[in-house]
Protein backbone atom coordinates (compact mmCIF):
# COMPACT_ATOMS: atom_id res chain seq x y z
CA UNK A 1 0.00 0.00 0.00
CA UNK A 2 2.79 2.33 0.95
CA UNK A 3 4.61 1.39 -2.27
CA UNK A 4 1.60 2.45 -4.34
CA UNK A 5 1.51 5.89 -2.69
CA UNK A 6 5.19 6.44 -3.40
CA UNK A 7 4.71 5.58 -7.03
CA UNK A 8 1.71 7.92 -7.28
CA UNK A 9 3.65 10.79 -5.73
CA UNK A 10 6.54 10.20 -8.11
CA UNK A 11 4.20 10.22 -11.11
CA UNK A 12 2.63 13.51 -9.97
CA UNK A 13 6.04 15.13 -9.65
CA UNK A 14 6.96 14.01 -13.15
CA UNK A 15 3.69 15.37 -14.56
CA UNK A 16 4.27 18.74 -12.87
CA UNK A 17 7.77 18.95 -14.29
CA UNK A 18 6.45 18.26 -17.81
CA UNK A 19 3.81 20.93 -17.31
CA UNK A 20 6.41 23.48 -16.29
CA UNK A 21 8.61 22.59 -19.27
CA UNK A 22 5.56 22.79 -21.54
CA UNK A 23 4.71 26.21 -20.13
CA UNK A 24 8.24 27.53 -20.76
CA UNK A 25 8.23 26.07 -24.26
CA UNK A 26 4.91 27.72 -25.00
CA UNK A 27 6.23 31.01 -23.65
CA UNK A 28 9.35 30.66 -25.79
CA UNK A 29 7.32 29.83 -28.88
CA UNK A 30 5.03 32.75 -28.12
CA UNK A 31 8.02 35.06 -27.94
CA UNK A 32 9.23 33.68 -31.28
CA UNK A 33 5.80 34.17 -32.78
CA UNK A 34 5.53 37.75 -31.54
CA UNK A 35 8.99 38.50 -32.88
CA UNK A 36 8.12 36.86 -36.20
CA UNK A 37 4.87 38.79 -36.43
CA UNK A 38 6.71 42.01 -35.60
CA UNK A 39 9.31 41.22 -38.25
CA UNK A 40 6.56 40.35 -40.70
CA UNK A 41 4.88 43.67 -39.98
CA UNK A 42 8.15 45.50 -40.62
CA UNK A 43 8.64 43.55 -43.84
CA UNK A 44 5.11 44.41 -44.94
CA UNK A 45 5.73 48.06 -44.14
CA UNK A 46 9.03 48.05 -46.04
CA UNK A 47 7.36 46.35 -48.97
CA UNK A 48 4.58 48.91 -48.92
CA UNK A 49 7.09 51.77 -48.82
CA UNK A 50 9.05 50.20 -51.69
CA UNK A 51 5.91 49.77 -53.80
CA UNK A 52 4.71 53.32 -53.05
CA UNK A 53 8.17 54.68 -53.83
CA UNK A 54 8.16 52.90 -57.20
CA UNK A 55 4.69 54.24 -57.95
CA UNK A 56 5.78 57.77 -56.94
CA UNK A 57 8.77 57.55 -59.31
CA UNK A 58 6.50 56.36 -62.11
CA UNK A 59 4.20 59.32 -61.46
CA UNK A 60 7.14 61.74 -61.55
CA UNK A 61 8.32 60.28 -64.85
CA UNK A 62 4.76 60.52 -66.19
CA UNK A 63 4.87 64.22 -65.29
CA UNK A 64 8.06 64.61 -67.33
CA UNK A 65 6.50 62.82 -70.30
CA UNK A 66 3.43 65.07 -70.03
CA UNK A 67 5.71 68.11 -70.14
CA UNK A 68 7.57 66.81 -73.21
CA UNK A 69 4.26 66.30 -74.98
CA UNK A 70 3.07 69.79 -74.05
CA UNK A 71 6.30 71.35 -75.35
CA UNK A 72 6.17 69.54 -78.69
CA UNK A 73 2.43 69.29 -79.33
CA UNK A 74 0.47 71.33 -76.77
CA UNK A 75 0.83 74.77 -75.26
CA UNK A 76 2.78 75.35 -72.03
CA UNK A 77 1.45 78.91 -71.96
CA UNK A 78 -1.92 77.54 -70.81
CA UNK A 79 -0.36 76.40 -67.53
CA UNK A 80 -0.39 78.53 -64.39
CA UNK A 81 2.40 81.05 -63.93
CA UNK A 82 4.41 83.30 -66.21
CA UNK A 83 7.45 83.28 -68.51
CA UNK A 84 9.73 82.60 -65.55
CA UNK A 85 7.84 79.66 -64.04
CA UNK A 86 4.91 77.50 -65.20
CA UNK A 87 3.22 74.91 -62.98
CA UNK A 88 0.64 72.13 -63.32
CA UNK A 89 -0.90 69.91 -60.61
CA UNK A 90 -2.62 66.62 -61.44
CA UNK A 91 -4.52 65.38 -58.39
CA UNK A 92 -5.66 61.76 -57.93
CA UNK A 93 -4.01 60.47 -61.07
CA UNK A 94 -5.88 57.34 -62.17
CA UNK A 95 -4.96 54.25 -64.15
CA UNK A 96 -7.07 53.12 -67.10
CA UNK A 97 -9.23 51.00 -64.78
CA UNK A 98 -9.92 53.93 -62.45
CA UNK A 99 -7.47 53.08 -59.67
CA UNK A 100 -6.10 56.22 -58.01
CA UNK A 101 -2.29 56.09 -57.94
CA UNK A 102 -1.37 59.47 -56.43
CA UNK A 103 -0.61 63.09 -57.28
CA UNK A 104 1.73 64.79 -59.77
CA UNK A 105 3.16 68.29 -59.42
CA UNK A 106 5.14 69.80 -62.33
CA UNK A 107 7.16 73.01 -62.41
CA UNK A 108 8.99 74.38 -65.47
CA UNK A 109 11.62 77.07 -65.01
CA UNK A 110 12.21 79.41 -67.96
CA UNK A 111 9.65 77.63 -70.19
CA UNK A 112 10.24 79.98 -73.14
CA UNK A 113 14.03 79.86 -72.89
CA UNK A 114 16.48 77.72 -74.84
CA UNK A 115 17.07 75.40 -71.85
CA UNK A 116 13.89 74.98 -69.81
CA UNK A 117 14.21 72.90 -66.64
CA UNK A 118 11.40 70.57 -65.55
CA UNK A 119 10.88 69.16 -62.06
CA UNK A 120 8.09 66.63 -61.63
CA UNK A 121 7.12 65.29 -58.19
CA UNK A 122 5.11 62.08 -57.80
CA UNK A 123 3.44 61.53 -54.39
CA UNK A 124 1.64 58.46 -52.98
CA UNK A 125 -0.19 58.53 -49.63
CA UNK A 126 -0.91 55.39 -47.57
CA UNK A 127 -2.53 56.00 -44.23
CA UNK A 128 -0.62 58.79 -42.54
CA UNK A 129 2.51 58.23 -44.62
CA UNK A 130 3.33 60.05 -47.93
CA UNK A 131 6.12 58.88 -50.21
CA UNK A 132 7.47 61.34 -52.83
CA UNK A 133 10.00 61.10 -55.66
CA UNK A 134 11.32 63.99 -57.80
CA UNK A 135 12.72 63.82 -61.33
CA UNK A 136 14.62 66.77 -62.82
CA UNK A 137 15.09 67.15 -66.59
CA UNK A 138 16.86 69.82 -68.66
CA UNK A 139 15.68 70.45 -72.24
CA UNK A 140 17.48 71.86 -75.25
CA UNK A 141 15.26 73.67 -77.74
CA UNK A 142 15.88 73.19 -81.45
CA UNK A 143 13.89 75.06 -84.07
CA UNK A 144 11.99 72.74 -86.43
CA UNK A 145 13.12 74.93 -89.34
CA UNK A 146 16.43 76.67 -90.14
CA UNK A 147 16.11 79.61 -87.77
CA UNK A 148 19.09 81.43 -86.23
CA UNK A 149 20.54 80.17 -82.97
CA UNK A 150 23.12 82.99 -82.91
CA UNK A 151 23.34 86.46 -84.45
CA UNK A 152 24.70 85.12 -87.76
CA UNK A 153 24.72 81.43 -88.68
CA UNK A 154 26.14 79.45 -91.58
CA UNK A 155 24.84 75.88 -91.85
CA UNK A 156 25.55 73.19 -94.41
CA UNK A 157 28.75 72.55 -96.34
CA UNK A 158 30.02 75.70 -98.09
CA UNK A 159 33.55 74.70 -97.01
CA UNK A 160 36.29 76.94 -98.37
CA UNK A 161 33.76 79.01 -100.32
CA UNK A 162 32.51 80.76 -97.16
CA UNK A 163 33.40 84.41 -96.57
CA UNK A 164 32.62 87.10 -94.02
CA UNK A 165 33.78 90.61 -94.82
CA UNK A 166 33.17 93.55 -92.51
CA UNK A 167 34.33 96.67 -94.31
CA UNK A 168 34.59 100.26 -93.08
CA UNK A 169 35.54 101.90 -96.34
CA UNK A 170 37.22 105.08 -95.16
CA UNK A 171 37.30 104.65 -91.35
CA UNK A 172 35.01 107.66 -90.90
CA UNK A 173 31.76 105.90 -90.22
CA UNK A 174 30.27 107.45 -87.07
CA UNK A 175 27.68 104.82 -86.22
CA UNK A 176 28.14 101.53 -84.43
CA UNK A 177 28.69 98.28 -86.30
CA UNK A 178 27.63 95.47 -83.98
CA UNK A 179 26.91 91.81 -84.60
CA UNK A 180 25.64 90.79 -81.19
CA UNK A 181 25.04 87.35 -79.77
CA UNK A 182 23.99 88.76 -76.42
CA UNK A 183 20.48 87.39 -76.30
CA UNK A 184 18.04 90.30 -76.45
CA UNK A 185 15.25 87.94 -75.33
CA UNK A 186 16.09 85.52 -72.55
CA UNK A 187 18.37 82.58 -71.93
CA UNK A 188 22.11 82.15 -72.21
CA UNK A 189 24.34 84.37 -74.31
CA UNK A 190 25.11 83.28 -77.85
CA UNK A 191 27.81 83.61 -80.46
CA UNK A 192 27.96 86.54 -82.84
CA UNK A 193 28.77 84.03 -85.59
CA UNK A 194 27.98 80.33 -85.31
CA UNK A 195 29.19 77.91 -87.98
CA UNK A 196 28.08 74.31 -88.27
CA UNK A 197 31.00 72.98 -90.30
CA UNK A 198 34.65 72.96 -89.15
CA UNK A 199 36.04 73.58 -92.65
CA UNK A 200 33.68 76.53 -93.08
CA UNK A 201 34.87 77.98 -89.77
CA UNK A 202 38.50 77.71 -90.94
CA UNK A 203 37.63 79.47 -94.20
CA UNK A 204 36.00 82.36 -92.33
CA UNK A 205 38.91 82.69 -89.90
CA UNK A 206 41.31 82.99 -92.84
CA UNK A 207 39.01 85.43 -94.62
CA UNK A 208 38.73 87.69 -91.57
CA UNK A 209 42.49 87.58 -91.23
CA UNK A 210 42.89 89.03 -94.71
CA UNK A 211 40.87 92.12 -93.80
CA UNK A 212 42.52 92.84 -90.47
CA UNK A 213 45.89 94.18 -89.58
CA UNK A 214 48.04 91.71 -87.76
CA UNK A 215 46.85 91.67 -84.16
CA UNK A 216 43.61 93.36 -85.13
CA UNK A 217 40.56 93.05 -82.91
CA UNK A 218 36.93 92.32 -83.76
CA UNK A 219 35.83 92.09 -80.14
CA UNK A 220 33.76 95.28 -80.34
CA UNK A 221 32.09 94.21 -83.57
CA UNK A 222 31.53 90.45 -83.22
CA UNK A 223 30.32 90.38 -79.63
CA UNK A 224 28.73 87.59 -77.62
CA UNK A 225 29.70 84.80 -75.29
CA UNK A 226 32.14 83.13 -75.51
CA UNK A 227 34.90 85.24 -77.06
CA UNK A 228 37.62 83.12 -78.64
CA UNK A 229 41.08 83.84 -80.04
CA UNK A 230 41.85 82.76 -83.59
CA UNK A 231 44.91 82.75 -85.80
CA UNK A 232 44.61 82.59 -89.58
CA UNK A 233 46.97 80.69 -91.87
CA UNK A 234 49.16 83.79 -92.22
CA UNK A 235 49.66 84.16 -88.48
CA UNK A 236 47.24 87.08 -87.97
CA UNK A 237 45.58 86.81 -84.55
CA UNK A 238 42.27 88.30 -83.47
CA UNK A 239 39.60 87.81 -80.83
CA UNK A 240 35.91 87.57 -81.64
CA UNK A 241 32.75 85.78 -80.62
CA UNK A 242 32.67 83.11 -83.31
CA UNK A 243 32.79 79.34 -83.18
CA UNK A 244 31.38 75.99 -84.26
CA UNK A 245 27.85 75.13 -83.13
CA UNK A 246 25.52 72.15 -82.85
CA UNK A 247 23.35 71.80 -85.96
CA UNK A 248 21.02 69.01 -84.84
CA UNK A 249 18.03 71.35 -85.06
CA UNK A 250 17.39 70.74 -88.76
CA UNK A 251 18.63 69.09 -91.93
CA UNK A 252 19.82 71.58 -94.60
CA UNK A 253 18.92 69.11 -97.33
CA UNK A 254 15.24 69.40 -96.37
CA UNK A 255 15.09 73.03 -97.48
CA UNK A 256 14.03 72.15 -101.02
CA UNK A 257 11.19 70.06 -99.61
CA UNK A 258 10.15 72.89 -97.28
CA UNK A 259 10.12 75.39 -100.15
CA UNK A 260 7.90 73.11 -102.20
CA UNK A 261 5.47 72.58 -99.30
CA UNK A 262 5.17 76.32 -98.65
CA UNK A 263 4.65 77.08 -102.35
CA UNK A 264 2.01 74.34 -102.72
CA UNK A 265 0.21 75.55 -99.60
CA UNK A 266 0.17 79.14 -100.91
CA UNK A 267 -1.25 78.04 -104.26
CA UNK A 268 -3.97 75.97 -102.57
CA UNK A 269 -5.33 78.81 -100.41
CA UNK A 270 -8.95 79.81 -101.03
CA UNK A 271 -8.76 83.03 -103.02
CA UNK A 272 -10.95 86.01 -102.27
CA UNK A 273 -9.41 88.28 -104.94
CA UNK A 274 -7.60 87.27 -108.13
CA UNK A 275 -5.60 89.36 -110.60
CA UNK A 276 -4.39 88.03 -113.96
CA UNK A 277 -1.15 89.86 -114.71
CA UNK A 278 -1.38 89.17 -118.42
CA UNK A 279 1.47 86.79 -118.97
CA UNK A 280 4.49 89.10 -118.64
CA UNK A 281 5.51 92.07 -116.50
CA UNK A 282 2.60 94.39 -115.76
CA UNK A 283 2.41 97.91 -114.31
CA UNK A 284 0.28 99.99 -111.94
CA UNK A 285 -2.82 100.08 -114.14
CA UNK A 286 -3.82 96.53 -113.33
CA UNK A 287 -4.26 97.48 -109.66
CA UNK A 288 -5.18 101.15 -110.11
CA UNK A 289 -7.21 101.43 -113.33
CA UNK A 290 -8.69 104.83 -112.40
CA UNK A 291 -5.24 106.27 -111.70
CA UNK A 292 -6.05 107.96 -108.39
CA UNK A 293 -2.85 106.63 -106.79
CA UNK A 294 -4.49 104.61 -104.02
CA UNK A 295 -5.29 100.88 -103.89
CA UNK A 296 -6.95 98.94 -101.09
CA UNK A 297 -6.75 95.14 -101.21
CA UNK A 298 -8.32 92.53 -98.95
CA UNK A 299 -9.47 93.77 -95.58
CA UNK A 300 -9.74 90.66 -93.40
CA UNK A 301 -6.94 88.50 -92.02
CA UNK A 302 -8.33 85.42 -93.78
CA UNK A 303 -8.49 87.14 -97.20
CA UNK A 304 -6.19 85.80 -99.94
CA UNK A 305 -5.20 88.13 -102.77
CA UNK A 306 -3.76 86.05 -105.61
CA UNK A 307 -1.84 87.50 -108.55
CA UNK A 308 -0.95 85.05 -111.27
CA UNK A 309 0.38 84.75 -114.83
CA UNK A 310 3.08 87.39 -114.72
CA UNK A 311 5.14 89.88 -112.72
CA UNK A 312 4.17 93.12 -111.04
CA UNK A 313 6.15 96.36 -111.41
CA UNK A 314 4.87 99.52 -109.70
CA UNK A 315 6.81 102.64 -110.73
CA UNK A 316 4.83 105.73 -109.80
CA UNK A 317 3.84 107.15 -106.40
CA UNK A 318 1.19 104.52 -105.80
CA UNK A 319 -0.05 103.78 -102.27
CA UNK A 320 -1.11 100.17 -101.66
CA UNK A 321 -2.72 99.13 -98.41
CA UNK A 322 -3.88 95.61 -97.73
CA UNK A 323 -4.79 93.00 -95.14
CA UNK A 324 -4.65 89.29 -95.80
CA UNK A 325 -2.26 86.91 -97.54
CA UNK A 326 -0.73 88.25 -100.75
CA UNK A 327 0.44 85.63 -103.25
CA UNK A 328 2.30 86.68 -106.41
CA UNK A 329 2.62 83.56 -108.53
CA UNK A 330 4.85 84.95 -111.21
CA UNK A 331 8.13 85.57 -109.51
CA UNK A 332 8.50 89.34 -109.13
CA UNK A 333 7.29 92.31 -107.11
CA UNK A 334 9.10 95.55 -107.99
CA UNK A 335 8.31 98.80 -106.15
CA UNK A 336 9.74 102.15 -107.25
CA UNK A 337 8.64 105.38 -105.52
CA UNK A 338 5.62 103.45 -104.25
CA UNK A 339 4.28 102.77 -100.77
CA UNK A 340 3.30 99.28 -99.61
CA UNK A 341 1.56 98.99 -96.25
CA UNK A 342 0.68 95.31 -95.79
CA UNK A 343 -0.76 93.44 -92.82
CA UNK A 344 -0.09 89.66 -92.94
CA UNK A 345 2.11 87.41 -95.08
CA UNK A 346 3.48 87.85 -98.60
CA UNK A 347 4.45 84.94 -100.90
CA UNK A 348 6.42 85.47 -104.12
CA UNK A 349 6.65 82.24 -106.09
CA UNK A 350 8.79 81.17 -109.01
CA UNK A 351 6.64 79.57 -111.72
CA UNK A 352 7.10 76.85 -114.32
CA UNK A 353 8.44 79.24 -116.99
CA UNK A 354 11.21 80.53 -114.76
CA UNK A 355 11.98 79.44 -111.25
CA UNK A 356 13.13 82.85 -110.01
CA UNK A 357 11.41 84.85 -107.24
CA UNK A 358 12.30 88.50 -106.63
CA UNK A 359 11.28 91.39 -104.37
CA UNK A 360 12.84 94.71 -105.34
CA UNK A 361 12.43 98.09 -103.65
CA UNK A 362 13.68 101.36 -105.18
CA UNK A 363 13.23 104.55 -103.14
CA UNK A 364 9.95 103.23 -101.75
CA UNK A 365 8.30 102.98 -98.36
CA UNK A 366 7.52 99.44 -97.23
CA UNK A 367 5.80 98.42 -94.01
CA UNK A 368 4.92 94.70 -93.63
CA UNK A 369 3.66 93.07 -90.43
CA UNK A 370 3.77 89.46 -91.62
CA UNK A 371 6.38 87.05 -92.94
CA UNK A 372 7.84 87.18 -96.45
CA UNK A 373 8.46 84.01 -98.48
CA UNK A 374 10.56 84.07 -101.64
CA UNK A 375 10.28 80.56 -103.05
CA UNK A 376 12.06 79.52 -106.21
CA UNK A 377 11.77 76.32 -108.22
CA UNK A 378 13.84 74.37 -110.77
CA UNK A 379 17.27 75.86 -110.04
CA UNK A 380 15.55 79.12 -109.22
CA UNK A 381 17.26 82.27 -108.05
CA UNK A 382 15.58 84.20 -105.26
CA UNK A 383 16.54 87.75 -104.40
CA UNK A 384 15.39 90.52 -102.10
CA UNK A 385 16.97 93.83 -103.13
CA UNK A 386 16.30 96.96 -101.05
CA UNK A 387 17.58 100.35 -102.22
CA UNK A 388 15.48 102.68 -100.14
CA UNK A 389 17.27 106.02 -100.12
CA UNK A 390 18.85 107.87 -103.08
CA UNK A 391 19.57 111.08 -101.18
CA UNK A 392 16.34 112.69 -102.34
CA UNK A 393 13.70 110.12 -101.45
CA UNK A 394 14.13 109.07 -97.84
CA UNK A 395 12.68 105.57 -98.14
CA UNK A 396 12.50 102.85 -95.53
CA UNK A 397 11.66 99.18 -95.15
CA UNK A 398 10.04 97.86 -91.97
CA UNK A 399 9.24 94.17 -91.63
CA UNK A 400 7.80 92.86 -88.39
CA UNK A 401 7.98 89.23 -89.46
CA UNK A 402 10.73 87.07 -90.88
CA UNK A 403 12.10 86.51 -94.38
CA UNK A 404 12.60 83.08 -95.93
CA UNK A 405 14.33 83.10 -99.32
CA UNK A 406 14.69 79.56 -100.69
CA UNK A 407 16.30 79.00 -104.05
CA UNK A 408 14.19 76.01 -104.99
CA UNK A 409 15.25 72.62 -106.32
CA UNK A 410 18.45 71.84 -108.20
CA UNK A 411 22.18 72.19 -107.75
CA UNK A 412 22.27 75.74 -109.16
CA UNK A 413 19.79 77.36 -106.78
CA UNK A 414 20.73 80.79 -105.40
CA UNK A 415 19.44 83.00 -102.60
CA UNK A 416 20.47 86.64 -102.15
CA UNK A 417 19.59 89.50 -99.81
CA UNK A 418 20.94 92.96 -100.64
CA UNK A 419 20.50 96.35 -98.98
CA UNK A 420 21.83 99.67 -100.29
CA UNK A 421 21.22 102.72 -98.11
CA UNK A 422 18.11 103.81 -96.26
CA UNK A 423 16.48 102.72 -93.03
CA UNK A 424 15.97 98.98 -92.61
CA UNK A 425 14.18 97.51 -89.60
CA UNK A 426 13.50 93.75 -89.52
CA UNK A 427 12.06 92.45 -86.28
CA UNK A 428 12.18 88.80 -87.31
CA UNK A 429 15.03 86.80 -88.80
CA UNK A 430 16.39 86.24 -92.30
CA UNK A 431 17.04 82.75 -93.68
CA UNK A 432 18.64 82.26 -97.09
CA UNK A 433 18.88 78.78 -98.61
CA UNK A 434 20.57 77.73 -101.82
CA UNK A 435 23.67 76.22 -103.32
CA UNK A 436 24.99 79.78 -103.42
CA UNK A 437 23.85 82.23 -100.75
CA UNK A 438 24.80 85.87 -100.46
CA UNK A 439 24.04 88.57 -97.90
CA UNK A 440 25.27 92.04 -98.90
CA UNK A 441 24.31 95.03 -96.75
CA UNK A 442 25.72 98.51 -97.31
CA UNK A 443 25.42 101.34 -94.84
CA UNK A 444 24.81 104.81 -96.28
CA UNK A 445 27.26 107.24 -97.89
CA UNK A 446 27.52 110.78 -96.37
CA UNK A 447 24.77 112.53 -98.31
CA UNK A 448 22.14 109.98 -97.26
CA UNK A 449 22.02 111.34 -93.70
CA UNK A 450 21.38 109.19 -90.64
CA UNK A 451 19.94 105.82 -91.63
CA UNK A 452 19.86 102.82 -89.33
CA UNK A 453 20.03 99.13 -90.19
CA UNK A 454 18.61 96.76 -87.59
CA UNK A 455 17.96 93.02 -87.91
CA UNK A 456 16.71 91.83 -84.55
CA UNK A 457 16.16 88.10 -85.04
CA UNK A 458 19.49 87.23 -86.63
CA UNK A 459 20.55 85.78 -89.97
CA UNK A 460 20.86 82.20 -91.18
CA UNK A 461 22.57 81.01 -94.38
CA UNK A 462 21.81 77.40 -95.30
CA UNK A 463 23.79 75.60 -98.01
CA UNK A 464 22.45 72.11 -98.85
CA UNK A 465 25.05 69.61 -99.95
CA UNK A 466 25.23 68.96 -103.71
CA UNK A 467 27.53 67.09 -106.07
CA UNK A 468 31.23 67.41 -105.36
CA UNK A 469 32.07 69.28 -108.54
CA UNK A 470 29.61 72.00 -107.61
CA UNK A 471 30.78 74.90 -105.49
CA UNK A 472 28.57 75.56 -102.51
CA UNK A 473 28.95 79.14 -101.38
CA UNK A 474 28.04 81.26 -98.37
CA UNK A 475 29.06 84.91 -98.65
CA UNK A 476 28.44 87.75 -96.19
CA UNK A 477 29.51 91.33 -96.87
CA UNK A 478 28.76 94.16 -94.47
CA UNK A 479 29.81 97.62 -95.70
CA UNK A 480 29.91 100.81 -93.63
CA UNK A 481 30.52 103.68 -96.00
CA UNK A 482 32.19 106.85 -94.84
CA UNK A 483 30.57 109.81 -93.18
CA UNK A 484 27.34 108.13 -92.21
CA UNK A 485 25.92 108.31 -88.71
CA UNK A 486 23.47 105.45 -88.59
CA UNK A 487 23.89 102.30 -86.53
CA UNK A 488 24.39 98.90 -88.11
CA UNK A 489 23.13 96.20 -85.74
CA UNK A 490 22.47 92.50 -86.26
CA UNK A 491 21.43 90.79 -83.05
CA UNK A 492 19.92 87.57 -81.74
CA UNK A 493 16.62 87.58 -79.85
CA UNK A 494 15.41 84.15 -78.74
CA UNK A 495 11.84 85.33 -78.03
CA UNK A 496 11.41 86.67 -81.57
CA UNK A 497 13.12 83.70 -83.20
CA UNK A 498 11.06 81.11 -81.33
CA UNK A 499 7.78 82.91 -82.03
CA UNK A 500 8.60 83.15 -85.75
CA UNK A 501 9.85 79.55 -85.88
CA UNK A 502 6.61 78.32 -84.35
CA UNK A 503 4.58 80.24 -86.95
CA UNK A 504 6.62 78.81 -89.78
CA UNK A 505 6.65 75.35 -88.24
CA UNK A 506 2.85 75.35 -88.22
CA UNK A 507 2.81 76.26 -91.92
CA UNK A 508 5.01 73.21 -92.55
CA UNK A 509 3.16 71.07 -89.99
CA UNK A 510 6.38 70.66 -88.02
CA UNK A 511 6.22 70.60 -84.20
CA UNK A 512 8.96 72.26 -82.15
CA UNK A 513 11.80 69.99 -81.11
CA UNK A 514 12.88 69.65 -77.50
CA UNK A 515 15.66 67.20 -76.75
CA UNK A 516 16.42 65.96 -73.23
CA UNK A 517 20.04 66.78 -72.39
CA UNK A 518 19.97 65.63 -68.74
CA UNK A 519 17.62 63.38 -66.74
CA UNK A 520 18.18 62.69 -63.07
CA UNK A 521 16.32 61.90 -59.88
CA UNK A 522 16.54 64.67 -57.35
CA UNK A 523 17.07 63.70 -53.72
CA UNK A 524 14.46 64.88 -51.27
CA UNK A 525 15.94 66.67 -48.21
CA UNK A 526 15.46 64.58 -45.05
Amino acid sequence: MMRKNVKAKKRHKEQGFVLIIGFFMMAFLLLLAVSFLFQLSNDNMSSRIFVNSSVALSLAEAGIERSIWEFNHGDILNWSGDDDLRTLTISDFQTSNGTVMGNIEISITDPEGDNPVIEATGSVTHGSQTVSRIVRVEFQYYSPIPAPSNAINIYGSPSKHATLKILEHDKKHNGEIVISGFNAGRGSNKLALGVGDADTLDAIINDLGKHLKKGGDLEDTLVGNPVNTYTDKNGNTFTASIGQVDTRGFDPDLMEEYAQILADNARSLTRTQTFDLGGEENDDTILDPDGDGYVRLGGQEEDVIYMTNGKLKLERNLVIEGTGTLVIDGGKLDLKHATLDWDRDIYILGNEKKGDAQFKVRHANVDITGDIFLLGSDNGKVKMDLHNDDGKNDGYTKIKGSILAMGGTGDNSKAEFKVHHGDLDIEGFITLSGTKTKLDISQQAPHFGKNDIRIEGGICLVVPEVEKEKKEKAEIKLHARGGGEGDFVIQYNSDIVKAAAKRLGKKLDLPPKHTVVSWQEKKIPQ
